[in-house]
């Protein structure tokens, strides 16, 4: 960690930029255990810059006088007192203590409905991992959006677990209790040192206790469809030979119409099931929607040419009016032109 090493010329480090801010402070074990904190005002920022806000240091003394009642806080987090009664602490060297804020969570991406809609915070305590802690640490938060009570259906405070999730990190809520809204901001407490914020479920919790199945039925019926498509190109690859001298050519155009429908509507089943979680990952999730935007773009294309076939075999009844090349432009029409159209989508 940088605020571990950085050497103090004052008694604080104390650095801003726009969406990340911190403070570091070498701090005597008597003052240490007397509850350090730290809090940040924008003032009514209207950029909501961490650059433009101040950050306040105050202790549990503080706090009882008021301080964090009174002010017009945006985010803070408070340290128990007597925390050197739980960690191994040299009575003889300071304690660095530091604190890093987050503007949002474009640093810890994780695919959920829940939305992050307060800045996030950090403590550390360098060279010490601080969990199970008897006195939890106190962190209170102001939402960066207006919300209604209405549309929030569940508050959590969570924390970032870096193990989570085969090591790709996730928000959790273990050892993270929220104590309910004051004043316009969310209190939580915690019984360790991490990064903290607020997780607003404005949905709603999925489908509630269909979401299993509903899910599973999506899955199934997805398979389902994918053994019934690839069956059906294997029948028209069975038949082909057997058929193929008693086809004209407004039979063949039509086959080879259908075939590339279901590769089509194959490709959108196997993009779903692969790509529907892969949302860790802002490329791959990027990947995964363009590949979807592409395939439902070329099978709706192929269904607009099976329409113009059977308008041809049920009108234009005569084979003359089916051109030899007719298949050749359809391909080109049907699957390239999603290349043009799926660039200029944002």
């Amino acid at each position: 960690m940088f605020a571990d090493g950085v050497d103090l010329s004052t008694d604080r480090f104390t650095s801003k930029r726009q969406d990340v801010a911190l403070q570091a402070a070498d701090v005597s074990v008597q003052e240490f255990d007397q509850g350090q904190g730290l809090a940040l005002f924008l003032n009514g920022n209207s950029s909501n810059s961490l650059s433009e806000g101040r950050l306040f240091s105050f202790t549990k003394e503080d706090e009882r006088e008021g301080f964090l009642q009174t002010a017009d806080i945006d985010v803070s987090i408070s340290l128990p007192a007597k925390l050197s009664n739980v960690l191994p602490l040299d009575n003889t060297t300071d304690v660095r203590v530091s604190y890093i804020l987050y503007n949002d969570d474009s640093l810890f991406v994780q695919p959920s409905q829940d939305a992050v809609r307060t800045h996030i915070i950090s403590g550390r305590v360098a060279g010490m991992q601080v969990k199970n802690l008897p006195e939890p640490v106190v962190i209170t938060f102001a939402p960066t959006e207006e919300v209604s009570d209405e549309e929030v259906k569940v508050v959590r405070c969570v924390f970032w677990d870096f193990e989570a999730d085969a090591g790709q990190g996730a928000w959790s809520s273990d050892g993270c209790m929220s104590q309910g809204k004051a004043n316009g901001r969310y209190t939580c407490t915690c019984n360790h040192l991490t990064n903290f914020a607020v997780l607003f479920d404005v949905h709603g919790s999925g489908f509630g206790e269909h979401e299993r199945l509903l899910e599973a039925i999506t899955y199934v019926g997805s398979i389902v469809s994918i053994i019934t498509l690839v069956l059906t190109l294997l029948s028209f690859i069975i038949t082909r030979k057997q058929r193929q001298s008693a086809r004209s050519p407004h039979a063949r155009n039509q086959r080879l119409v259908l075939i590339n429908l279901c590769v089509a509507l194959l490709a959108i089943l196997i993009t779903f099931l692969a790509g529907i979680d892969q949302t860790a990952s802002p490329i791959g999730c990027t990947a995964v929607a363009a590949l979807l935007h592409y395939f439902l773009l070329a099978a709706l294309m192929w269904m607009a040419v099976e329409a113009v076939m059977i308008f041809l075999a049920a009108v234009m009844v005569f084979g003359h009016y089916v051109s030899e090349s007719f298949i050749y432009k359809a391909v080109v029409v049907a699957w390239g032109k999603q290349t043009i159209l799926i660039p200029n989508c944002r």
